[in-house]
């Protein structure tokens, strides 16, 4: 019997095994739309798994330069909208909010569906985060702490291991302390909902903290870690040609199919305390 959790529901299903089949039950991550209204302005769905949907409102608002604070959001009002399969949210922004970017594009135009967070945009460009790539790195990250974030992030992905369906965005300390960690049915939302988790938490911004994805490193969440202020993003999967540019960019150190033994870094290494091949063979390390 499956016992499933918030965010998940159990169907059945027929199993084939060889020329022999027979029906049971299995648990499937939820997809369900959400209406978002800001007053007096924008008003867009995204589809998402139910839960932490303050998380993930705020998150996209930070990542989207709509506020900079907690406080830059007056009031949250949740409504039925007509469609009895959506559930809704009613944001009131403080009139007087001073972003450090003005926004670029509409946020409706932001969020198509769960699967990309740049898909439906008519500029895919950021505006100029405010953050410049650091002059001089310094070595402040022992490389063995992060061999353990798979099985780590593995272990506290309740919703994942019974559905197999969820991505995963956690952040952890330099000591490898799991600080927190959200999930989703699409990449970006997970990726919203540890933003504004970190913001009502008051831990952005990430400096001096690693983020950890699930699954590979694409362009949209190298983005929106940079705009929560990450030094580290890791992925357990490949990170595509304009995440690494853009993490070079942003002055991120963007490492790529982590695991328990090795991984790959394809930005700033500078910040992992390694011994690097020297021209003559022997080994340095990185300079401050």
């Amino acid at each position: 019997m499956h016992h499933n959790l918030p965010g998940s529901e159990v169907c059945s299903l027929f199993r084939v095994s060889g020329h022999h089949g027979d029906w049971q039950t299995d648990v499937l991550a939820i997809e369900q739309p959400l209406r978002i209204s800001i007053e007096n302005g924008d008003e867009w769905i995204t589809m998402r798994t139910p839960g932490q949907d303050q998380d993930l409102v705020t998150g996209a608002l930070f990542s989207e330069y709509r506020i900079r604070q907690v406080k830059d959001i007056r009031e949250w009002r949740e409504f039925i909208p007509s469609d009895a399969q959506e559930s809704g949210i009613r944001v009131i922004l403080d009139p007087n909010i001073a972003c450090p970017s003005a926004p670029f594009r509409s946020i409706a135009q932001s969020w198509a569906n769960s699967a990309c967070g740049v898909c439906g945009k008519t500029q895919w460009k950021t505006p100029d985060i405010e953050r410049a790539v650091p002059e001089s790195l310094h070595p402040w990250l022992d490389p063995s702490i992060l061999f353990h974030f798979p099985g780590a992030i593995r272990q506290s992905q309740g919703l994942f291991s019974l559905t197999g369906g969820l991505h995963a965005s956690a952040l952890f300390d330099e000591h490898g302390k799991l600080l927190l960690l959200r999930e989703d049915i699409g990449r970006h939302n997970a990726m919203d909902k540890l933003i504004g988790a970190s913001l009502r938490c008051n831990l952005l911004p990430w400096r001096g903290k690693i983020v950890m994805l699930s699954g590979r490193a694409s362009y949209e969440l190298v983005q929106k870690a940079a705009s929560a202020g990450a030094e580290i993003v890791c992925a357990i999967s490949a990170p595509s040609s304009l995440a690494v540019s853009s993490a070079q960019d942003f002055g991120i150190t963007l490492i790529g199919f982590l695991n328990n033994k090795t991984f790959n870094v394809y930005s700033f290494p500078q910040r992992l305390a390694v011994a690097l091949p020297a021209v003559d063979g022997s080994h340095q390390s990185y300079p401050g």
